[in-house]
């Protein structure tokens, strides 16, 4: 305020002695008067570089990169530079590139200043980053980013275009499991690691940590899976729209199995989910034992699969905020309200829904709510229908019936006998099979036709398509 005050004062004073004109520009502000210095340096990521200013006084800034060579340029929103220095990511870059980039603040009145252009070279990328190629190009997303994830150890998160080249990743220290990402709070929770200690690799399905993580790899949440949050964590993570974690898990109770053969207090492996906050206050525990009785419903074969009785694999919720799960083992679909946990209705062969077609067999994966009651499902496959499928089952809760409004297959050679997912991608006309055993990304119109295919080195668990990516750091 005194600044633009003393401003217009030392004009007309220097007007009047004859050694300025009021139009001239000591009136005008310039970078300089806003930021003293700017400096970028490198970090352990080869695609992340810290950019840092010092601040003579307070404004709002963004930053601003192109490829060298190129005309547009790319930009993140402006923040509030508060303290000194201040500190911005620049991010979303190709490996061993060329790039241009600067400083642009905004003033209080509305002026852009620039700052310099300068310049810098990205790194290469660590070798064990997996590797994309596209193998198939007859139409499908030349836009957009896939997330997969690597489950080796060190374990990488990453993003890619659709020329299969890597634009964003992140190094984990175990192998990565699961990850669920937030494009509004640019956010990802993640499931790491192999639970140690439960004694058998049937457990392998279960997860050490649990985390939450930024765009700029900052750990928001770094839990060992315990009593204190979600014990045995396996399949499927979820940030919900507040921001707290939707968790799938086992859970144990035990039942005299003596009438099937086993124990009289066998512990039963059983499905559930947990909603917690990120300060570890428990919303909400369910779990399916308050509908299945594994000594009543025999066809559960309990005594076998008491270490892992119905294999769940995700849970998600729609917009009335209750939940799905599919339920591997016996290929079921379940919906469960969001106000009392009561199961509303299971479609699958054992459920309580007709459907107008064959049920599914060979596994379901991967429940996606497109609407309440429309729900797209990865079928894995198997007898009279060996490929892996998309479906969409529409059930009336009313009258408990349910249709297929979608039934695609992918070609055999992009089946996936386990894991995956298939996601129905913005435009209603594409498909993305994340193929785990064909190591793929196929995209498929809705008649099946493969219009792209990214493949890729290692195996990933399920892969997600992005049409964009919007955050406080980049807008791409």
């Amino acid at each position: 305020m005194m600044r633009s005050l003393l401003k217009p004062i030392l004009c007309l004073i220097l007007a009047g002695a004859g050694l300025l004109s009021c139009d001239r520009a000591l009136d005008r502000d310039t970078f300089a008067d806003y930021v003293s210095a700017v400096t970028l340096t490198s970090t352990d990521n080869a695609l992340r570089y810290r950019v840092s200013l010092d601040c003579r006084q307070e404004c709002r800034f963004h930053l601003k990169y192109r490829k060298a060579g190129e005309s547009a340029w790319l930009t993140n929103a402006f923040v509030k530079a508060e303290g000194n220095p201040v500190e911005r990511t620049l991010m979303f870059l190709y490996p061993e590139t060329e790039y241009e980039w600067l400083v642009e603040v905004l003033t209080e009145e509305g002026t852009l200043l620039e700052g310099d252009v300068q310049t810098f070279r990205t790194s290469a990328l660590p070798p064990e980053v997996p590797v994309y190629t596209v193998t198939v190009d007859e139409g499908g997303p030349e836009e957009g980013y896939l997330l997969q994830w690597q489950a080796t150890r060190p374990g990488f998160l990453t993003f890619c275009d659709m020329q299969g080249r890597v634009v964003w990743y992140e190094v984990f220290d175990q192998a990565v499991r699961h990850v669920h990402f937030d494009p509004q709070r640019g956010e990802f929770a993640v499931l790491t690691g192999f639970r140690e200690g439960v004694g058998s690799k049937k457990f392998q399905r279960l997860c050490d940590r649990i985390l939450v993580v930024n765009l700029e790899g900052t750990r928001l949440v770094d839990w060992l899976a315990s009593e204190e949050n979600v014990p045995y964590p396996h399949h499927d993570i979820k940030l919900t729209a507040e921001g707290d974690l939707l968790v799938f898990n086992n859970v144990i109770r035990n039942f005299d199995l003596t009438p099937l053969g086993g124990n009289a207090d066998e512990p039963v492996w059983g499905e559930g989910f947990t909603v917690i906050t990120r300060k570890g206050e428990v919303l909400r525990r369910w779990d399916v034992f308050g509908e299945i009785d594994p000594v009543r419903d025999s066809y559960l074969d309990a005594v076998e699969l008491s270490y892992d009785l119905l294999h769940g694999n995700s849970v998600a919720t729609d917009a009335a905020g209750d939940y799905y799960i599919t339920l591997n083992r016996h290929s079921e679909l379940w919906k469960i309200s969001g106000k009392d946990g009561k199961v509303l209705y299971r479609v699958g062969e054992h459920g309580n829904v007709a459907l107008d077609a064959p049920y599914p067999v060979g596994g379901l994966h991967s429940a996606v709510p497109l609407a309440p009651d429309q729900v797209l499902c990865y079928n894995n496959g198997g007898g009279e229908t060996p490929s892996s499928r998309a479906q969409i089952y529409r059930v009336d809760p009313v009258a408990m019936t349910a249709r297929l409004d979608l039934d695609v297959a992918v070609a055999p050679e992009y089946s996936s006998a386990d894991r995956s997912n298939v996601e129905l991608l913005p435009d209603g006309k594409t498909l993305l099979f994340a193929s785990t055993l064909a190591r793929a990304c196929v995209f498929t119109d809705l008649d099946g036709k493969v219009l792209k295919v990214i493949s890729r080195t290692g195996i990933a668990y399920r892969s997600h398509y992005f049409t964009s990516i919007r955050n406080n750091y980049v807008s791409l």
